[in-house]
Parts: C-alpha cells; sequence; structure tokens
C-alpha cells in the first residue's frame, strides 16, 4: 500500500515527493505514524473496555 502516490501533494505547492525526501525524512515519518496508529489503537481498546465494564 502506497499512501502517498497522487492525492494532496500534486495540488500544493512546495509539499515534496515521497520519494524525495531524504531516508532519514521517511524513516522519521513512518515512524511517527507507527507510533500514532499504535497509540490511537491502545486509547480506543481502553474506551471500549470501559464501555464494556460500563453495561454490566
Amino acid at each position: 500500500m502506497d499512501l502517498f502516490t497522487g492525492g494532496i501533494a500534486h495540488g500544493v505547492v512546495g509539499v515534496p515527493e515521497w520519494r524525495d525526501l531524504p531516508k532519514e525524512a521517511q524513516d522519521a515519518l513512518v515512524n511517527l505514524m507507527t507510533q500514532l496508529v499504535l497509540d490511537h489503537a491502545q486509547v480506543s481498546a481502553t474506551l471500549a473496555k470501559r464501555e464494556d465494564g460500563h453495561d454490566q
């Protein structure tokens, strides 16, 4: 899955292409996005547990 082909980057002036970013920047962004997704999943799971416990 390639989240960075087409779309907004082609319509906004000054937004670099994903492949043009330095490897270090790509790695940092992937790590940040991974952490964001994992944090969201953890919060969602915590909220779901609270809702499950609230119904009992």
